[in-house]
């Protein structure tokens, strides 16, 4: 049995299950992050991870640019290209975690008895049994949980640059703070003044969570649009404003028999892109809770990785009790970074930390 303790099943739990795309975790899908891997580095270990730099407003005229018949172009300066080297240490991460205070490791442990059944399913060409019977769905979704929150989402929680509704003080606001398409509207102009630039679909991104996404589709403004759209009111080239939305989608079978999940299409409004997610972190403003979104331009999240095994694997622990017990955690070694300061910056841009207060 221990080609299958050792080689079989955590190499399918890693490249079938822990990196499988859910609907649930869907940062990555926002966020878009820039990533680097090495196969040769490990913990401790810097990545290195390179960062377009432009050149800026510098000539930006006609007749800066313009060349004289009589005059040669020469050579008298240089512009040399410049990016960005941001190192990143990778650490070793590990999960799952037991419930106590003390967070030790708790690993997915099976027994001989599930071992067998689950043998006996991956002979019989039944991936999604196999899967089901061995829990990699349960290992899976621990490290999504985790690394979507943790690496993603909480490094786009770095940003000073808020915006409550109405655009408020923190100390203003209340139990009605509702954020609507006028603070929308405010928050992409925010973004344009930093020189935020836009993803290649020509749209910002906003991860937000399921009751701030509510509130914009609860505006007066974002139902007529609706309105319109669904009437046919719009005229020519303004069918941006519409709402694209199609919720949840089936599951697409792949030639392996294993469903991959695809995830709901983006709400599409005022040139921004929602990704609503249910795994977004609480904060309280004013001792009040308070639903959050970040709203972004591309280059928002560095993403580095190591190992010889991807990003991520199942590492089986060799104490099996006399072939009885079977242990499995999904270790990486990796690190993530948010490149931008905190305030924003005219060269690089900003992220956009949006609020919601009511119920």
């Amino acid at each position: 049995m221990a080609i299958y303790e050792d080689i079989v099943v955590p190499a399918l739990m890693s490249q079938l299950d822990l990196m499988r795309q859910r609907p649930s975790y869907i940062a990555a899908t926002a966020i878009q992050p820039t990533t680097q891997h090495d196969f040769k580095l490990g913990d401790g270990d810097e990545i290195e991870i390179y960062r377009d730099k432009f050149i800026g407003n510098v000539g930006l005229s006609k007749t800066a640019r313009a060349v004289k018949r009589t005059a040669t172009i020469g050579r008298p300066a240089a512009t040399t290209l410049k990016k960005d080297i941001v190192k990143i240490r990778l650490e070793e991460y590990f999960g799952p975690l037991d419930n106590n205070e003390d967070l030790q490791a708790a690993p997915l442990t099976i027994t001989r008895r599930q071992m067998l059944y689950g043998r006996r399913n991956l002979w019989q060409g039944n991936l999604i049994g196999f899967n089901q019977s061995i829990g990699s769905a349960t290992l899976a979704d621990d490290f999504q949980r985790w690394y979507d929150r943790c690496m993603l989402i909480d490094e786009l929680g770095k940003t000073t640059v808020t915006r409550n509704p109405g655009g408020v003080a923190d100390g203003a606001t209340t139990t009605a703070s509702k954020f609507n398409v006028t603070d929308l509207r405010r928050s992409v102009l925010t973004l344009s003044s930093f020189n935020t630039p836009r993803f290649q679909d020509g749209h910002y991104h906003c991860l937000c969570d399921e009751m701030f996404l509510t509130h914009i589709r609860e505006d007066p403004d974002f139902k007529e649009d609706q309105r319109a759209a669904i009437t046919g009111q719009f005229f020519q080239g303004s069918q941006d404003q519409s709402v694209t939305y199609t919720g949840s989608q089936s599951a697409v079978m792949t030639p392996s028999g294993l469903p991959v999940f695809v995830p709901p299409a983006p709400v599409r409004y005022e040139g921004v892109l929602f990704y609503p997610s249910n795994n977004m972190p609480k904060k309280t403003v004013n001792s009040l809770n308070t639903s959050l979104a970040y709203l972004m331009g591309p280059g928002s999240v560095l993403v580095g990785s190591g190992g010889a095994g991807g990003q991520v694997r199942v590492a089986v622990h060799q104490d099996t009790d006399y072939d009885r017990f079977f242990s499995y955690i999904w270790t990486m070694f990796g690190a993530t970074q948010n490149p931008l300061p905190p305030e924003g910056s005219q060269d690089t841009g900003a992220i956009l930390e949006l609020r919601s207060m009511a119920a």
